[in-house]
């Protein structure tokens, strides 16, 4: 079980934590011998990890083969895009009877990073008793601004004035606690320096 207890020891989450793991050769230049007493401020971290605005830009293009949630086994779909207490969307964009809704919204926004970085894209049934949730997928935006691999994606597009064109992603939407499919989205996404945008 956890914490070594064995048997009937149940797992809590309770939070999550993101680190950045840094292993150096003792003494090398720039290494500082010990942490600082005050590593809250992060500045022994270097400017990577400070926090930064940045500019997050989200184009949500298709849907496809998206779960039916009506009887008539259709959908009117919506988008419902999130990132902490920031909420985007509205069922007045709603597309009709359509299990393929080609959504073509711009979603763009203002975020800290590091701070709360998951930004989760939902699509909603509209419905005259209460909207349902056909699937959701989650990015996280502080993995693809980290990540070397990520920021390479599309380098070669760069242009003077201009951050690179990134390519168009295929993300699977499911529910909640299930792997079920739940259909796709195709989308692309910018996370820009306040400059760049």
């Amino acid at each position: 079980g956890m914490f070594g207890f064995g048997g009937g020891d149940v797992e809590h989450v309770t939070g999550r934590v993101k680190a950045s793991v840094r292993v150096t050769k003792e003494g090398a230049p720039g290494t500082p011998d010990r942490l600082p007493l005050d590593v809250g401020k992060g500045a022994w971290l270097g400017t990577e990890l400070q926090s930064k605005i940045y500019c997050v830009r989200l184009f949500v293009l298709e849907g496809f083969q998206l779960a039916s949630e009506d009887a008539n086994g259709s959908s009117d779909p919506w988008l419902k895009i999130s990132i902490g207490a920031k909420v985007f969307g509205s069922r007045s964009h709603a597309k009709d009877r359509t299990l393929h809704p080609k959504f073509h919204q711009k979603f763009e926004f203002t975020q800290e990073l590091p701070g709360i970085s998951v930004l989760k894209i939902s699509v909603m049934d509209k419905d005259a008793f209460g909207d349902d949730l056909i699937g959701e997928t989650e990015i996280d935006l502080e993995q693809r601004l980290y990540s070397p691999a990520w920021q390479a994606r599309g380098a070669g597009s760069v242009t003077e004035g201009r951050a690179p064109l990134r390519p168009l992603e295929h993300r699977r939407l499911s529910l909640p606690g299930h792997g079920q499919h739940r259909g796709v989205v195709s989308l692309w996404l910018d996370i820009l320096t306040l400059p760049e945008a």
